[in-house]
């Protein structure tokens, strides 16, 4: 079965794609040649990475309604030595 996917940016070098796959945040590493998901506990998106790939932005949503409310979170990751981590959350929410 074929995966969804959706590139949303890339570094300055290349080497670094983010957007989404399999509704996941995610970035393809050229390097390793595959997408990678990125830590997140819900749907969501990579929507911009730094021009040197150390940071990448991004949200998830809670596929849930607080009454009118629907909630939407938005993460930073930052690049590792072993990968992105999670490094902020915050929630948002618009009516």
């Amino acid at each position: 079965m074929i995966k969804s996917l959706e590139a949303t940016d890339v570094t300055n070098d290349g080497k670094i794609i983010v957007g989404t796959y399999d509704s996941k945040p995610a970035y393809y590493d050229m390097n390793q040649g595959k997408w990678i998901t990125l830590q997140s506990e819900n749907p969501g998106k990579a929507t911009s990475v730094t021009p040197d790939g150390k940071y990448i932005s991004g949200w998830s949503n809670s596929d849930s309604f607080s009454g009118d409310a629907y909630v939407e979170t938005p993460l930073l990751w930052e690049k590792q030595s072993d990968g992105y981590i999670s490094c902020c959350r915050c929630v948002c929410r618009t009516s």
